[in-house]
């Protein structure tokens, strides 16, 4: 048995610990293959990943679920192939755990459409989050399950609202030399938040929601901001900062650092994404080179996959959020992209809906007759 699962950025500005989105492309692969005796780690991709059960989050989350769904505790072999690397801020924690997840439901031969495992499901991700971070947090996870934006509203009851952001932008990460751990991340923000920083982030988070909602472009970039996480984890990221003000300066709708970092993205129109790809990269590079920069979009969620196939040796684009349709031969969505009406509820009641919304925005910012957009003043 076999899953494909995405990468995501959690938080997506103002949304700390609440929003989640699903990234396009790179998907992690997981397989469990049973026999022998206890549960042994195989990880391709990335030295630097526990190799232990107790510690592996993909081990912690497979057990955690395949207990909570009635299966007895597995022998056999889970192997992870990486490609995103740990401590990058781009949910690659939040991916093995899900495929842990995903993997222990299915060892247990539960239905994964089903609400209540699907909560089970999250929920045993979480515990793998746990290990990684210390506390248990659902948007990444989230995230990587459903695909498109996602919307934490409780933990407990969970409530999770999947909302559509559409296909007019393009997600530009730049990845800079080094990691960070989230453990060390979280740590940096302190218990107690000033009154007006909590404030502006509300302000922020539901013009965000709206923008998306609405297909407002310009107002999703001006409220990509956010005053609880980041002015704490900047400083852990030396040249963060001048990388958001110069996506900006290059056309970006708006730059925010991606979850925990050190990875930053940002939203732009596709014509202008090389340009702020370029740029956000430059000004990393000038304090240690080696910067990685990818664009792409928002994806689809996790999917079961042919263990049989192993992993894919190419990443190929999805067919795009909202087609309601499928990739590859003998696969299937675990869960399908939902419909384009603004807020939608995976798991939980929904509670909120919006009307279709009308076409994106592709505007940005305005280019001079010289081809390069004004530089911030």
């Amino acid at each position: 048995m076999a899953v494909e699962v995405p990468y995501s950025i959690a938080n997506v500005g103002p949304g700390f610990d609440r929003l989640g989105l699903c990234l396009d492309g790179r998907r992690e692969w997981a397989a469990f293959a049973p026999g022998g005796r206890g549960l042994r780690i195989e990880v391709i991709g990335d030295s630097r990943i526990p190799r232990t059960p107790h510690r592996n989050v993909a081990a912690l989350a497979f057990r955690w679920t395949a207990r909570r769904l009635g299966a007895p505790t597995p022998d056999g072999r889970l192997t992870l192939v990486k490609r995103v690397r740990a401590g990058s801020g781009l949910g690659s924690s939040g991916a093995s755990a899900l495929a842990g997840a995903l993997l222990g439901a299915r060892w247990a031969g539960a239905p994964v459409s089903d609400p209540q495992v699907l909560v089970a499901i999250l929920r045993g991700a979480a515990q793998g989050e746990r290990g990684a971070a210390g506390t248990a947090h659902f948007d990444n996870v989230a995230a990587s399950l459903f695909g498109g934006l996602v919307l934490i509203e409780s933990d407990a009851p969970l409530r999770v609202h999947r909302i559509e952001p559409g296909s007019g932008f393009r997600i530009v990460v730049v990845t800079p030399v080094g990691r960070l751990a989230t453990r060390v991340a979280r740590r940096a923000i302190p218990d107690r938040i000033p009154r007006r920083d909590a404030i502006a982030n509300l302000g922020f988070l539901g013009a965000l929601l709206l923008g998306f909602v609405g297909r407002d472009l310009r107002t999703v970039g001006r409220a990509l901001t956010d005053r609880i996480a980041e002015p704490y984890r900047a400083p852990l990221v030396p040249g963060c900062l001048e990388a958001i003000a110069a996506a900006r300066a290059e056309g970006a709708w708006g730059a925010a650092l991606a979850g925990s970092g050190p990875s930053v993205f940002a939203l732009a129109p596709a014509r202008y994404a090389p340009s702020v790809a370029r740029a956000m990269a430059e000004r990393f590079d000038r304090i240690r080179p080696g910067t990685r920069a990818w664009i792409t979009g928002a994806g689809a969620g996790a999917r079961i996959a042919p263990a049989r196939d192993g992993p894919a040796r190419t990443e190929s684009p999805n067919r795009g959020v909202g087609s309601g349709g499928e990739e590859g031969v003998g696969r299937r969505w675990i869960s399908r992209p939902a419909s384009s009406k603004g807020l939608t509820s995976p798991v939980g009641r929904a509670v909120a809906s919006a009307a279709s919304p009308p076409p994106a925005s592709t505007g940005g910012r305005r280019r001079s007759s010289a081809g390069r957009s004004p530089r911030s003043r």
